[in-house]
C-alpha cells in the first residue's frame, strides 16, 4: 500500500491511498464467497449453485461499493496508523479509480489532532498570597449554623417588618380569574423587600395576625410567560406574625451537631473547613493560571471544529441564562447590538444575522482560548492513559441532570446517540486530567 500526505492546512491533511492489484482481488472474491452464500437459486442447495449461475444473480454494483467500503475502511485506518494521524472529523472520501485489474486508488481527507509537546504538568509550583483565616469568617459561618436551627417563635401584636416571618392565606386574581401558583394557604413567607414579588412583599410590612386586605402587584418577567407583566390582586389574610429565635452559641448548641463536646471543637472544626475550601479555590485558581499560561505559550494549530464547538457550548450557556430572565434571544440582540438594528434599508432578518456574526465574533477568542485548553488536557488524558469507571459515569450523569434540571432517563437516553456519548466521555477524561494536574500541583505561600 502507497500513501502520498498531503497538508492542506495546519490541521488538515489530504492522503492519497493505493491499494495494491492483488488485495483488491483477494477482497473481492471474498464478498463473492460471502454474498454467493446468501444467494437462494431454485433447483440448487444454499451456496451450492455453479458459479456462473451465481454470477448472474449477484448485483455487480452491490457487491462492488461492499469491496469499496471494506478496501477504503481497511486501508484508510492501516495509514493513520503508519503516520500517526489522529482524526478529528469524519474524512471526506474520493474514489480517484477502482477497477478489476489494476489498484485501488482514493483520496481521504480530514482535520487531524495537532502535535503537542507538553511541558512540565505535574508538581508545578505556584506562588499563591498568604491568606489567614479570620475570626469574623469562623463567627459569620457560626452565624449561618444558628440560622439553620433557629425556629420560629409567634410574637403577639407585632406587625410584618423585615427580619420576621408571616403565616398567611392568599388567593391572586387576574383579570378576575384565579392563576396557577397564585393561591397558599398556611404559607410561611419570612418578610423581605427583595422577595420574588417586590410589591406584594411591601404592601404586607405593616400587617397584624388577623387582618386581612387585597393587595394590588405586577407580576415580574421572570415569571410563567402567561402571567409575566400582567397586573395581579391579592387577597391576603395573616393568621400570625413570627421571629426567627436563635440558639445560644454554647456547648449545648455545639453538641446538637452530634460530633463535637463544646463550642470551641465547633469553631476550630469551622475553621479548618474554612481552610480546606480555601486551600482549594487556591488550588482551582492555580489550575486554571497555570492552563491559561500553557495556552499562551504552546504554540499549535487549533482544528476550527474545536473553537466551533466551543462557540455552540457558550451559545447554549447564554439561551439558558436568557430562557431564566425569560428573554428571547432576538431581544437580547436588540438589546445589545442597537446599532445593527438602527440600521434602515435592511430587512429585519438581515440585521438579525448581522447581530449573531458580532456576538460570535466576540466570543470566538474566549472559545479558541478554551479550545486550546481542551486539546491540552486531551493530550494529558493520552499521555496518563487515564480510563474512566462505570461509577464516574453514574455520577457525571446525576450531575448531569441536577444541573440541567432533567430526569435522569432522559440524560440516559440522549446519550444512546454515538456522537453524544463520545463527547461526554471527551468531557469526563478533560475533567480528570485536569484534577491530576490539580491535585499535584505545589503551591507556594508569597509571604
Amino acid at each position: 500500500m502507497a500513501v502520498d500526505v498531503e497538508v492542506v492546512t495546519p490541521t488538515k491533511v489530504s492522503l492519497t491511498i493505493e491499494v495494491e492489484p492483488e488485495k483488491v482481488k483477494t477482497e473481492k472474491e471474498k464478498v463473492f464467497q460471502l454474498m454467493s452464500k446468501q444467494v437462494q437459486i431454485k433447483g440448487f442447495r444454499k451456496g451450492k449453485a455453479p458459479r456462473k449461475i451465481v454470477e448472474k444473480w449477484i448485483n455487480p454494483d452491490a457487491l462492488n461499493k461492499e469491496v469499496l467500503e471494506r478496501l477504503v475502511s481497511a486501508a484508510y485506518g492501516e495509514a493513520l496508523k503508519v503516520n500517526h494521524f489522529i482524526p478529528v472529523t469524519q474524512p471526506q472520501i474520493e474514489i480517484v479509480h477502482f477497477s478489476d485489474h489494476d489498484p485501488l486508488k482514493f483520496k481521504a481527507t480530514f482535520e487531524r489532532r495537532p502535535e503537542i509537546s507538553l511541558p512540565e504538568y505535574k508538581g508545578v509550583e505556584i506562588e499563591v498570597e498568604k491568606r489567614e483565616i479570620t475570626e469574623e469568617e469562623v463567627e459569620k459561618t457560626l452565624q449561618t449554623l444558628r440560622e439553620l436551627k433557629g425556629v420560629y417563635e409567634t410574637v403577639p401584636d407585632a406587625a410584618a417588618q423585615d427580619g420576621k416571618a408571616v403565616l398567611l392565606d392568599f388567593e391572586g386574581f387576574i383579570d378576575g380569574k384565579p392563576f396557577k401558583g397564585g393561591t397558599g394557604k398556611g404559607v410561611l413567607f419570612e418578610v423581605r423587600k427583595d422577595w420574588v414579588i417586590p410589591e406584594f412583599m411591601e404592601q404586607l410590612i405593616g400587617m397584624k395576625a388577623g387582618e386581612g386586605k387585597e393587595i394590588q402587584a405586577v407580576i415580574p418577567p421572570h415569571f410563567e410567560p402567561e402571567i409575566a407583566g400582567k397586573q395581579a390582586v391579592f387577597k391576603v389574610f395573616v393568621h400570625e406574625v413570627k421571629e426567627k429565635k436563635l440558639p445560644d452559641a454554647d456547648d449545648s448548641f455545639a453538641q446538637s451537631f452530634g460530633e463535637f463536646k463544646t463550642i470551641a471543637d465547633l469553631k476550630q472544626a469551622i475553621r479548618e473547613q474554612i481552610k480546606t475550601t480555601v486551600e482549594n479555590q487556591k488550588r482551582e485558581e492555580s489550575l486554571q493560571k497555570l492552563l491559561d499560561q500553557f495556552a499562551e505559550t504552546l504554540n499549535f494549530p487549533i482544528p476550527p471544529i474545536f473553537i466551533e464547538e466551543r462557540l455552540k457550548q457558550m451559545e447554549r450557556t447564554a439561551l439558558q441564562f436568557l430562557q431564566e430572565q425569560r428573554k428571547t434571544f432576538p431581544e437580547f440582540l436588540k438589546e445589545k447590538y442597537p446599532e445593527v438594528f438602527s440600521i434602515e434599508g435592511i430587512a429585519e432578518e438581515e440585521k438579525n444575522n448581522r447581530a449573531i456574526g458580532k456576538f460570535r465574533e466576540e466570543l470566538e477568542p474566549k472559545a479558541a482560548k478554551m479550545a486550546k485548553i481542551d486539546l491540552i488536557l486531551d493530550e494529558v488524558w493520552r499521555k496518563e492513559n487515564l480510563t474512566i469507571s462505570k461509577e464516574e459515569i453514574d455520577s457525571e450523569v446525576a450531575r448531569l441532570g441536577t444541573h440541567y434540571k432533567m430526569p435522569i432517563e432522559a440524560i440516559q437516553k440522549s446519550l444512546k446517540d454515538e456522537q453524544i456519548y463520545q463527547s461526554f466521555l471527551v468531557g469526563i477524561l478533560r475533567a480528570k486530567a485536569s484534577f491530576l494536574i490539580r491535585d499535584n500541583l505545589k503551591l507556594k505561600i508569597k509571604e
